[in-house]
């Protein structure tokens, strides 16, 4: 499980690559989670801009430009996943724990 040093280096290494990006894209792979997404959570996304990213802790959290947030922690694995905008989604390899793909 990443440690806070870990959490800060992912947060400081997505930011530039998150911010100011459209979200055009949302799937959610596993329904039976614990705590699940909401019912309308792609719809939300959808069409938003990362405003800004911050951290709280173990947590990242993902400000958006439609006013909602995303509270993010990485889970026992620690993996994001950037793949570039040229390449067609979904055209990675999924792996058991990926839950949502944004």
């Amino acid at each position: 499980m990443p440690e806070l040093p870990e959490v800060e280096i992912v947060k400081r290494g997505l930011d530039p690559v998150m911010r100011s990006q459209v979200i055009n894209e949302c799937e959610i792979f596993r329904s039976n989670l614990r705590y699940p997404f909401p019912p309308d959570f792609c719809e939300v996304l959808r069409g938003a801009k990362v405003e800004s990213l911050c951290r709280r802790g173990k947590y990242l959290l993902i400000y958006l430009s439609n006013g909602y947030g995303l509270i993010w922690h990485l889970g026992m694995s620690g993996s994001v996943k950037i793949f570039p905008a040229k390449q067609s989604y979904p055209s990675f390899e999924r792996v058991k724990h990926d839950h949502v793909v944004i």
